[in-house]
């Protein structure tokens, strides 16, 4: 809800929070918050930190065997080597 409100740190920081917990526990079903994280740098315009999260977030989701968040991840590197202008690679 923050991202959509616009304010970009507390999301942020919540993630970050997210992904804290999730360590402490050691779960590895938390590909979905560097998906997070990617999308706020990629709102930043940040776009090499977003293809970082996205690919955190591919070899987490790929270890879990979770086939929907691969997509995911896959999709949005997409728009990532799009944005950076590797659309023909």
């Amino acid at each position: 809800a923050e991202r959509l409100l616009g304010n970009l740190k507390l999301a942020k920081d919540c993630f970050k929070k997210s992904l804290e917990i999730f360590q402490e526990i050691n779960s590895e079903a938390h590909s979905w918050i560097f998906r997070g994280l990617g999308d706020i740098a990629f709102e930043e315009s940040d776009f090499t930190a977003s293809r970082d999260y996205y690919h955190q977030s591919l070899s987490l989701a790929t270890k879990a065997n979770n086939k929907t968040d691969c997509a995911r991840s896959f999709e949005k590197l997409g728009q990532v080597e799009y944005m950076l202008g590797n659309e023909n690679n």
